[in-house]
């Protein structure tokens, strides 16, 4: 019995491993409730780079290939985007002052039919997804690009990170082995 369990034990291990390794990164997600949000770049140092807002579907790490509006850079550190139903379409509008109100000219991108959004950072040659995200109290987040730290988004809605494939395996894996221990235990009685 030991060694079907030592088997088994090897082959979830195998098994979570490739699951991990083969994972794409998942990003952190939010959708809008409130039709805006407010960001602001507190102590971050953009070094010739921007943040941007992305549909939630784009793989930033690829690099090319996709629309993205630009939120924050060193000229405009501050800004609000609204959010809003056109159709079958769902736009980020750039927008300035408080309440906020569209950017003139207008820079907007469609976020399509989930109407979530993720924030990238371009460092001046590569785009670098959201890594850690801090809740600070109330709507407020601050946010991590790799190894910059400092800009702070406000909206309601808390960032979703979707569990990815790897974790139910384990966790299915985890109770499986629990199960053959308990049988073990009344066998052995």
């Amino acid at each position: 019995m030991k060694k079907i369990l030592l088997i088994v034990a090897m082959a979830m291990v195998l098994a979570c491993g490739v699951g991990v390794k083969g994972a794409d990164a998942t990003p952190y997600v939010w959708t809008p409730s409130d039709g805006d949000i407010n960001l602001t770049s507190m102590g971050f140092d953009f070094g010739g780079g921007y943040i941007a807002l992305v549909d939630d579907s784009v793989d930033v790490t690829t690099g090319t290939g996709f629309n993205f509006l630009t939120v924050l850079d060193a000229g405009n550190p501050s800004g609000s985007v609204i959010f809003s139903t056109s159709g079958a379409s769902h736009l980020a509008t750039l927008g300035t002052g408080n309440p906020p109100v569209p950017a003139t000219p207008l820079s907007q991108i469609d976020l399509g039919a989930s109407y979530a959004y993720q924030l990238a950072f371009f460092n001046g040659t590569s785009w670098e997804e959201v890594n850690v995200v801090t809740d600070i109290g109330g709507a407020f987040y601050t946010i991590t690009f790799g190894d910059v730290t400092g800009s702070v988004l406000q909206g309601d809605g808390s960032p979703t990170v979707p569990i990815p494939a790897a974790a139910w395996l384990l966790c299915s894996g985890l109770f499986g082995l629990i199960g053959i221990r308990r049988r073990m235990n009344r066998e052995k009685k």
